[in-house]
């Protein structure tokens, strides 16, 4: 492979490169002889060199497995023997920055006084061979060589200027390797309860029988390894599983090689995160209310994420304190894996705020504790309480989930109230926040809330004007209160007359806090969240909306939810969205439509208004608010109006508690999500992709019994493939779409 040119000039390079390139059945093999009139110059680089090649003279292998000129690998390597690689492709395909791409390849090189040689050998399994990637006997290649001290690149293949030109790599014809036996592909890997489990594919053609390596590389350049020996039969799934008991908190990176009876690796997968944290040990969900009034007896719920084997050596305690005292003696088991639930005696206890704690011992040692909270209150007319298990509202005993508008609704024309509920009743909607501003208009509640409860609406009742009226922007208006003192009593006076209203769902206090936090801090915040808890203990708080990162810390313990924006893509939005469901909050989200009439924002269109819900309660809101009333598209409407629909069928399988019943997805998107929940002896699968491009995805899903029948629901085609045995699914999402599925299990 001669001779090498100029990278800026096709003609010959000013130092002489020589390169040539082998084949077999294991691996890619080049050898580079690299001439230099001044070798110590090269050796003095390659001393100072401590990590990477780039500061030397190196050699840069590009490779175009599938000569398809657009997704290609990069080797670098200098006579030190110095590594560094990357893989250069779609989002698709692998969504990592290209240089995150790891694998195992050697390189060796020798100097002497007329240049220096260097030596590659690339495994097959440093390639991605799904079936998807088609290798045929071309390949397209090139082999540069640099050096900062020259600073005259050159190549094989003349690249008009640059080294990352797939389209001028050179053909190399003649490729005949069988690539079939390291044809795997992973779909999932993940710890838990102390064990290593991956999902894979046998893609080879032939039944399969190798050891999974596990490796979980640890602080300080440590590595635990775990093996298990596997059976995968042709073009079906399989599963693995070692013991490797992580209990390093952290977050560890797991790879998985598969290694033949002949020692040779014919499969090693790209590192995976996995968080192991304390509470992946213990997840103490608490009681499965916030607060109990009449009953008797409440139920308390924790996951503990250990092995069988080692929950034979741990005891999970549990007990009650209220005001720092323990309440009795604690209660003591054995712990199984995954959930664990049990009932707790509250007829006894006195109307007040508790603590609940559970604990893990481990052959007596304390291992972990954790604590929840809930309240005991006397009965009332109306009722709306927080189950804890699923995140989700109930109302006077009846699970809800609200979907609705945020807007001025009840503002001025008391006929434009009465229309929306109307127009909302008719789209399905079954709850609104209305923003209630000037004095007059808190005068009005009463009836917005009778014409609420007459059209079936659920009604978030807005008290920003009394706890904001003092700000600069209101020192104009006529209608704000003088004082705090008539603020106050206001207050006082509305959460009274109306906390018995059926159609009540519950208070907002403030909007957007956080866009005046030196005004509204944490201290102000909490200050009258708790006032309005004392005048009303049965219905929740919170504010219209919290909408920073960062913002948990400072006003979580003033809200006993959290609405927030959300967009169908946008890292920023995930961020907020596991930010307040970490904190332990459930969640509401905004998806914006404008109202495009009064606003030079594009309205979304139906696909991204429903993606953008449909994500959001995938990841786990159960309430979905949007702003403002209404869209002027009618498609978009009735968009709405269908998901509305959607969602009074899906909510009594939505509103269960959160089993977190596992699906492995392949290939890994940032644009798919699924849930699967389990309801009356079937399952349900939901999907979303909230990108802009088909995806040709794979569902396995993990926690579900073997599959009977699949029944697609709401217009969504039925899957391209299933594997009823497999419990694996084929599906083709469009862009910006979503698929729901009823599975029922196979009859016994």
């Amino acid at each position: 492979m001669t001779p090498f040119v100029k990278l800026a000039a096709d003609e010959p390079a000013s130092r002489k490169t020589v390169a040539r390139m082998c084949y077999d059945d294991s691996a890619l093999y080049f050898a580079v002889r690299a001439e230099d009139p001044d070798m110590k110059a090269v050796a003095d680089l390659l001393d100072k060199s401590q990590a990477n090649p780039w500061a030397t003279d190196h050699i840069e292998l590009f490779i175009d497995l599938s000569h398809d000129h657009n997704s290609y690998y990069q080797f670098v390597a200098n006579a030190k023997g110095q590594r560094w690689q990357a893989r250069h492709t779609t989002k698709a395909l692998f969504s990592q920055p290209p240089d995150s791409w790891r694998c195992e390849w050697t390189a060796v090189g020798k100097t002497d006084a007329q240049g220096w040689t260097l030596e590659v050998a690339i495994p097959y399994t440093c390639f991605d061979l799904r079936p998807q990637i088609q290798v045929g006997d071309v390949l397209g290649v090139n082999i540069c060589r640099d050096d900062p001290r020259t600073k005259d690149p050159s190549a094989w293949a003349f690249g008009y200027g640059a080294f990352h030109t797939p389209q001028a790599f050179g053909d190399v014809t003649g490729f005949a390797a069988d690539l079939k036996p390291y044809r795997f592909e992973l779909q999932s890997i993940a710890w838990r309860q102390g064990s290593v489990q991956a999902a894979m594919r046998n893609h080879t053609g032939a039944d399969a029988h190798v050891k999974a390596v596990f490796t979980a590389h640890l602080a300080e350049g440590r590595r635990q390894q775990a093996e298990a020996a596997i059976t995968s039969s042709a073009g079906r799934d399989c599963d693995a599983a070692a013991a490797m008991p992580l209990r390093e908190d952290g977050t560890h990176q797991v790879s998985l090689q598969l290694v033949d009876p002949k020692g040779r690796v014919r499969f090693a997968s790209q590192p995976t995160e996995v968080r192991i944290l304390g509470q992946s040990i213990l997840d103490l969900v608490g009681a499965e209310f916030d607060f109990y009034t009449k009953e008797t007896d409440a139920r308390v719920r924790c996951f503990v994420e250990a092995s069988k084997a080692r929950c034979e050596t741990l005891t999970l305690s549990c007990w009650l304190e209220q005001d720092g005292r323990r309440l009795g003696e604690p209660s003591a088991r054995r712990p199984t894996p995954g959930v664990n639930e049990w009932p707790m005696r509250i007829a006894d206890l006195a109307h007040g705020a508790y603590v609940l704690k559970a604990a893990l011992v481990e052959r007596g040692q304390p291992l972990i504790e954790k604590a929840k909270t809930f309240r005991k209150l006397p009965p009332a007319k109306h009722e709306v309480r927080i189950s804890q298990w699923g995140r989700y509202l109930v109302c006077d005993g009846e699970p809800v989930f609200w979907y609705g508008f945020y807007d001025n609704l009840s503002r001025g024309d008391d006929e434009r109230w009465v229309e929306a509920l109307k127009l909302m009743q008719g789209a399905n909607c079954n709850a609104v926040l209305n923003y209630i501003g000037g004095k007059a208009e808190h005068e009005k509640v009463g009836w917005a809330l009778d014409q609420a409860h007459a059209h079936g609406i659920k009604m978030w009742v807005h008290l920003g004007w009394m706890l904001s009226y003092w700000i600069e922007k209101y020192k104009g208006r006529t209608d704000r209160y003088a004082n705090d003192e008539e603020a106050l009593a206001a207050l006082r006076q509305e959460v009274l007359a109306h906390k018995d209203h059926p159609a009540l769902l519950g208070w907002c206090t403030l909007d957007e806090p956080g866009n005046r936090p030196t005004l509204f801090t944490k201290e102000y915040t909490e200050k009258y969240y708790r006032l309005i808890k004392e005048l009303d203990p049965h219905h929740p708080c919170m504010f219209s909306h919290l909408t920073r990162v960062g913002e948990s810390s400072i006003y979580g313990g003033a809200t006993d939810l959290a609405l927030i924006p959300f967009l169908e893509r946008g890292g920023r939005y995930d961020q907020l969205f596991w930010e307040f469901w970490d904190a332990g909050l459930p969640l509401a989200t905004n998806s914006p439509c404008f109202g495009a009439l009064g606003s030079a924002c594009r309205e979304p269109t139906p696909s991204e208004q429903r993606v953008r819900m449909y994500k959001s309660l995938i990841l786990g809101a159960r309430g979905l608010c949007i702003y403002t009333f209404r869209c002027a598209s009618v498609k978009t409407w009735d968009e709405i109006a269908q998901v509305g629909r959607e969602l009074r069928q899906l909510a009594p399988v939505l509103l269960t508690a959160d089993d977190r019943l596992r699906v492995d997805v392949t290939p890994a998107s940032e644009d798919v999500f699924v849930l699967l929940k389990a309801f009356k002896g079937k399952h349900f699968l939901l999907a979303v992709n909230a990108g802009p491009k088909p995806v040709e995805a794979v569902f396995r899903l993990v926690d579900a019994p073997i599959i009977g029948k699949l029944t697609p629901l709401f217009a969504t085609p039925p899957p391209t493939r299933i594997d009823l045995a497999a419990k694996t699914l084929h599906v083709r999402l469009s862009a910006q779409s979503t698929a729901i599925y009823d599975i029922a299990p196979v009859e016994r």
